[in-house]
């Protein structure tokens, strides 16, 4: 079964973290060691997109990325 996130197509660090049951820095951290993609606002904050997140999340099922 394919899991699907409703909201927005475009998430915050945080609605990411909440999604993944993770600590926003670890969000932080996965998308600097390349296991997240995301990209930039123009005041340089990153966001992510829903269906990467997704694709992510399906991927992975039950268990999450470690920390590189």
């Amino acid at each position: 079964m394919s899991r699907k996130i409703a909201g927005p197509e475009v998430l915050t660090r945080a609605e990411v973290a909440r999604l993944m049951e993770v600590h926003p820095s670890t969000v932080a951290r996965w998308a600097s060691n390349g296991l997240l993609l995301y990209f930039c606002t123009p005041s340089g904050e990153r966001r992510y997109r829903r269906s990467d997140i997704e694709d992510m999340l399906n991927k992975l099922g039950p268990s999450r990325p470690t920390s590189a």
